[in-house]
């Protein structure tokens, strides 16, 4: 099962115990606020991941140089 579909799962639990239904607009609103969420994350995870690469090429001497250009432009 998908991390979206867990949560709208969840969503609709709670809506069940107050008597309420769910909308299909309610659902797609949480599904494009979740697809935020887990983009940043992605995104992050991605610069993390570039990060240590580039300190491993730094570790053995390699791509020093493009480091500080990149921190300069950053």
């Amino acid at each position: 099962m998908s991390f979206n579909k867990a949560i709208i799962r969840f969503y609709q639990f709670l809506k069940q115990l107050k008597g309420q239904t769910i909308s299909v607009h309610e659902i797609k609103l949480i599904r494009s606020s979740l697809q935020e969420y887990v983009n940043k994350i992605i995104y992050q995870n991605k610069i993390k991941v570039f990060y240590s690469i580039i300190k491993m090429q730094m570790q053995n001497g390699i791509l020093l140089s493009f480091f500080i250009i990149f921190e300069q432009i950053r």
